[in-house]
């Protein structure tokens, strides 16, 4: 955009090939985008990156962390709650078992306490066994200010990864609030009625919880509060992105070019 200023845009957290999501459950082509991204973006020699997840409605926890390999070096601790009913025993403990976050001895102790516990225990991962990803640091790792564009229209991963951002120092969150709550729940179990069994309704068991001082059913906190006018609403724009890099131009002109940085000393 001019200036050391750059706009990333993600769309999805999922990748671009439909068919490696239906066959192998995951699309290796985001991550080759992603290193194409940033390896640009170092070469542009950018230190303002906007980082757009205004129109993603979400996709792989795994992508997530991955794209945050990028721009941070402090772990991450991992915080679900579970409500655990005999329609998704047997999911939950799949889920632990498939888990990177945990040492063997951590996942076959998560798995057998998972069976034990009685039908409707509801439970926090981090009282039972701590899960944390420390992120890999890639080349192109990008150490400038970053401001991360949501909307209504941020769901689930993609909102895990903007409060991911404030919760670790990466960098403000600007925009409007993300559609979901501050509780992204992810996993549903099928459930049949009791009478009409044809009919099966899909019943999250698994929130993710980001931070541990959020009210759980809040919008999540935004930085940098642009107003999206009813006349964009009625026709369908948002232009956001263009309030926010005038933002930044603006402190540009006001700080005479010095750019200061936003990142946090957030506890690890």
């Amino acid at each position: 955009m001019g200036d050391g200023v750059g706009v990333l845009t993600i769309n999805s957290f999922w990748g671009k090939r439909w068919s490696h999501m239906l066959l192998f459950g995951k699309d290796w082509r985001y991550k080759r985008l992603l290193r194409q991204a940033m390896r640009r973006i170092d070469r542009d020699g950018i230190d303002r990156l906007v980082i757009d997840v205004s129109l993603n409605t979400g996709g792989m926890a795994e992508n997530v962390f991955y794209t945050l390999d990028y721009l941070t070096d402090n772990p991450i601790d991992i915080t679900y709650t579970y409500l655990i009913t005999d329609e998704c025993r047997e999911t939950a403990k799949i889920n632990i078992d498939r888990s990177p976050h945990l040492c063997e001895a951590d996942r076959e102790y998560m798995m057998h306490y998972i069976d034990s516990v009685p039908d409707g225990t509801r439970f926090r991962t981090d009282t039972v066994c701590r899960m944390r990803y420390v992120p890999q640091r890639p080349k192109h790792g990008y150490d400038g200010e970053v401001y991360v564009l949501t909307s209504h229209q941020t769901y689930s991963a993609a909102q895990m990864f903007a409060c991911y951002c404030q919760v670790l120092g990466i960098g403000q969150v600007a925009g409007q609030h993300c559609g979901g709550y501050n509780a992204v729940t992810g996993n549903a179990a099928r459930v049949e009625l009791p009478v009409s069994r044809w009919m099966q309704f899909q019943v999250p068991f698994r929130e993710e919880v980001i931070s541990l001082d959020d009210e759980p059913y809040e919008y999540p906190k935004v930085d940098i509060p642009i107003e999206h006018p009813f006349e964009e609403w009625l026709y369908r724009e948002n232009r956001s992105l263009d309030r926010l890099l005038q933002t930044i131009t603006a402190t540009d002109r006001q700080t005479g070019g010095r750019h200061e940085g936003i990142r946090q000393n957030a506890h690890p």
